[in-house]
């Protein structure tokens, strides 16, 4: 066993921030956020301890503010971190473009600049992280025991520094920290730190065009109110991508010897395996970059699959329900779209009846057509009453469901509309019917016609036998005298 005391200064060397987004103020009941003059609006999110997130948008140069006392705000005591997303004017021009669907933000391009941090509820008080600091250099430390002073500066080695310039073998555990103690028990352990800031500083002093980012593993906060939290710093550029709260879940995020993930499942399937009680999801969420916030969720449970449309009211646009057969629904590699078929054929192929509650409306516009030519409507009646209209049932549907109309053979082989002769296009039996009528209606005409002519010669004839018989009738009475 090797117990190691830290001589010289043990203040923790903390990561450098950059310049806030807001300045925080905490009282006993509120936490205020004073966010900069130029800010469009500003996003508060806050994680419970529990995991519940809440959210508040304030407008544009609004203070943020957080009041535990007030009415409908009932928080439990624990550790709550919070998200502050502020918009402000951008440095530069957000990335996409119109041929994507996007359209940008009117006005100056905006971007979303994020202050993370965290506080704690005591007894329905707030404690917010840096009111209270952990003992520093001269001061006790949680076990008591006084920290002694720096004894050298940096590079220089101290009177109490050893500096072992060959290799260190240690055959069993080492403690490091102010609170090691002779005759620690390790347990299983084999390299404990143990004092009121843990933190292993990976500090490269690579010059030139070597890698020589500075990296940091950090064990909670330093400040009271702050987090229990693991995470992983670049101290270098001043950015924490890595954190674990204390308490998550066993097997939030596990990494399998395949390289599969899974998130509360210590045996993904695939790639990606998300694991819940209730409801596993994912959120997609835009914010900040000039284009207009909006937010969309993904997710599935024993009633479906679907895709939540948050901001739209949660309204669901897209749905999945189980037990949906194969190819349901298929984009093809040409952009055709089946229902119920692998390869659809057309822009839209559907293998099965549609019912549509409302209107089916066809393309016809004069500037989308060529090649017009007149129809002869003698031949197109002529041809129609050369077909058969039967009535029939289409085999998946059953005998019970009856149709009229022709088979799609007839009426390819009479009129040669189409693009096959396996389907009937409504538009070509509307204008067949048309044509027909168009027809009727002209011959009917020249049926009134000639009927009217007919009408006309007969009546001439009664008006010449009207005068006949009056003159008839003239003459026996000339008789008669």
């Amino acid at each position: 066993m090797l117990l190691l005391a830290a001589q010289g200064t043990t203040q923790a060397r903390e990561l450098t921030q950059q310049a806030p987004t807001a300045q925080t103020q905490a009282a006993k009941t509120t936490l205020r956020w004073q966010v900069p003059e130029q800010t469009q609006r500003t996003t508060l999110r806050i994680a419970g301890p529990d995991g519940t997130v809440t959210e508040q948008t304030f407008a544009g140069g609004q203070p943020v503010v957080l009041n535990i006392a007030s009415k409908g705000s009932h928080l439990a005591d624990g550790t709550y971190v919070y998200e502050l997303r502020a918009v402000v004017p951008a440095t530069s021009a957000p990335v996409g473009s119109a041929a994507e669907g996007r359209t940008q933000a009117s006005g100056a391009a905006l971007q979303s600049v994020v202050q993370t941090g965290a506080f704690r509820i005591l007894n329905g008080s707030i404690i917010a992280a840096g009111d209270l600091k952990e003992p520093q250099t001269g001061q006790p430390t949680r076990s008591g025991a006084a920290q002694p002073a720096a004894s050298g500066t940096s590079g220089t080695p101290g009177i109490n520094d050893q500096v072992i310039a060959d290799d260190l073998i240690v055959q069993s555990s080492i403690c490091v920290g102010l609170d090691c103690v002779n005759g620690e028990s390790f347990g299983f352990d084999t390299l404990r730190l143990k004092e009121n800031n843990t933190r292993i500083k990976f500090e490269d002093t690579s010059t030139g065009a070597f890698p020589a980012v500075d990296w940091q593993l950090t064990a909670n906060d330093n400040a009271s109110g702050g987090e229990d939290k693991f995470s992983l710093e670049d101290v270098t550029n001043a950015k924490v991508p890595f954190t674990v709260r204390a308490n998550a879940p066993t097997n939030s995020l596990y990494v399998s010897a395949n390289g599969y993930i899974g998130r509360d499942t210590n045996a993904p399937v695939l790639e990606l395996h998300l694991h819940d009680g209730d409801t596993p999801a994912i959120r997609l969420e835009q914010s900040g970059g000039g284009w207009g916030d909006y937010t969309w969720d993904i997710g599935g449970n024993e009633a479906g699959f679907f895709i939540r449309d948050v901001p739209g009211g949660s309204r669901l646009p897209f749905r999945i329900l189980p037990g949906a057969s194969s190819s349901s629904l298929v984009v093809a590699s040409n952009s055709n779209v089946g229902i119920g078929t692998l390869s659809p054929s057309a822009k839209l192929e559907v293998n099965g009846n549609v019912l549509v509650q409302g209107n089916v409306v066809e393309y016809s516009d004069v500037n989308a057509k060529e090649n017009f030519a007149a129809v002869d409507g003698t031949a197109v009646l002529d041809a129609l009453m050369q077909f058969p209209v039967l009535s029939w049932n289409y085999k998946a549907d059953g005998a019970s469901v009856r149709h009229i109309g022709p088979t799609a053979q007839d009426f390819y082989r009479a009129f040669g509309l189409g693009q096959d002769d396996r389907h009937i296009a409504p538009l070509d039996t509307n204008g067949v019917a048309l044509a027909a009528i168009q027809e009727l209606y002209t011959q009917l005409q020249a049926k009134d016609a000639y009927i009217s002519e007919l009408e006309q010669r007969l009546a001439d004839q009664e008006t010449r036998l009207q005068t006949l018989e009056q003159r008839m009738n003239a003459l026996e009475k000339g008789a008669q005298k």
